[in-house]
């Protein structure tokens, strides 16, 4: 399963771990954005399921597409501070598409962005 962390560096030794801090990848206008209005009550995860997923047998699709809430979360021009929380509705929400994921968000290059220890 995809987590928040994938791209982190970790060091394990035998009394911890340590998980080095990542750096959010922050709204910016791309073609391929997606506009969501959202409506009262909705969850950042069922966005991502219902824009990430794979329908069928579509190889577009994200794996586990509800766990990219947190990606949608720090999207925003104003990011998401509790992205469990449900929204009040009306609130535009904006998406980074499926291959801006892929190719810039979870793209191992990313990792020389964040800072080690």
């Amino acid at each position: 399963m995809r987590n928040r962390y994938s791209l982190a560096f970790t060091d394990v030794d035998s009394d911890s771990i340590l998980i080095s801090p990542i750096v959010p990848f922050s709204y910016r206008e791309l073609s391929d954005n997606i506009l969501h209005v959202a409506t009262k009550g909705e969850m950042l995860w069922d966005l991502a399921e219902k824009y990430y997923s794979k329908k069928g047998d579509s190889s577009l699709g994200l794996n586990d597409a509800w766990s990219y809430y947190d990606i949608i979360a720090d999207f925003q021009p104003n990011p998401i501070a509790d992205p469990t929380l449900s929204m009040i509705g009306g609130e535009n929400i904006y998406l980074p598409s499926i291959q801006t994921i892929k190719m810039l968000i979870e793209n191992e290059n990313r990792r020389q962005d964040f800072v080690t220890y």
